[in-house]
């Protein structure tokens, strides 16, 4: 027979919302979006034009203009996740007088590593994106993603980046993402840090460089998530991310979630071949690149 725990589904949003702010690279790139479950429908902006304007003014006597539903828009259905752990009688023994906080440290493990497994789900969907430098398919004009030396200026690589997103797509990104390793190569640019003769900086910073780059980017560097991908994973992404995304708004990257806080249930049941009482944290999502039109990646060397 299961049991639900609710108190251990709230305690294990908490912890997950403790997780995002220490380590938000997942929900800066695909942020959550609350769907309810069931079959949802969603825009997805590859790579054809990303903005339409909609004429908004009323005529007298007429009709306001809807936004409509096309049948070439998309829909699906988010898909179970789960991940399980135990309590063995001998732990149950040895902390008699707090079995509650270790149902929680139980959970918190869970949570820290469906969290950090979703990281490595966000971060494959990033890097379907086309490799814009240097040898990519998709390569933009005066862009190589080469960063060592000063023949190649980051800042310019990056100024000329949003300026092709803005011109083909009519969209001005607002997100940039660094790799640890893209970022200490842009750090480190003499082209980068020749910029900051004379002022008293000890180092280039996220913040102290965003007012290098002509559009006010939000950066973000991973260091300190535990994923990134293994080695060799030198990534830039720039990228259109809007604040509080909806289905249809043409954000890079989404997480659709049933419920806000991600996690619906904990349940609980006995397993005596184990003499243990088995836990299991559910919950549903589909990641998706619903704006492909609205990134630049660049591999950095």
């Amino acid at each position: 027979m299961t049991k639900d725990h609710y108190q251990l589904v709230t305690y294990s949003q908490g912890v997950a919302a403790d997780w995002e702010e220490k380590n938000d690279i997942a929900s800066f790139i695909a942020p959550e979006v609350v769907v309810g479950g069931g079959i949802y429908f969603y825009k997805d902006y590859g790579l054809g034009n990303a903005f339409t304007p909609v004429e908004m003014r009323r005529a007298l006597g007429g009709p306001v203009k809807m936004l409509h539903l096309s049948v070439n828009d998309l829909q699906d259905i988010n898909q179970e996740y789960g991940l399980g752990t135990f309590i063995d009688d001998q732990e149950r023994e040895n902390n008699p007088q707090t079995y509650g906080v270790l149902e929680q440290r139980k959970i918190k493990d869970l949570v820290h590593t469906s969290m950090n497994n979703n990281l490595f789900l966000v971060l494959n969907g990033a890097r379907t994106v086309t490799n814009n430098g240097t040898g990519g398919a998709g390569a933009i004009t005066g862009v190589t993603g080469v960063w060592t030396g000063t023949a190649n200026d980051p800042v310019n690589e990056i100024n000329l980046c949003c300026k092709y997103i803005s011109d083909q797509f009519g969209i001005v990104p607002n997100r940039i993402y660094f790799d640890s390793g893209a970022w200490i190569k842009y750090q480190n640019n003499p082209n980068v840090r020749g910029r900051f003769q004379g002022v008293l900086v000890q180092a280039v910073t996220p913040e102290n460089t965003k007012q290098l780059w002509n559009i006010p980017l939000d950066p973000r560097v991973n260091q300190g998530a535990l994923y990134e991908g293994g080695t060799g994973k030198n990534d830039c992404i720039i990228f259109y991310g809007q604040d509080g995304p909806s289905q249809f708004d043409i954000s890079f990257m989404k997480t659709f979630v049933n419920s806000a806080g991600r996690f619906t249930r904990v349940k609980s049941w006995r397993d005596e071949d184990t003499s243990s009482d088995k836990y299991k944290l559910q919950w549903y999502q589909k990641i998706k690149v619903t704006g492909y039109a609205t990134a630049v990646r660049l591999v950095i060397s």
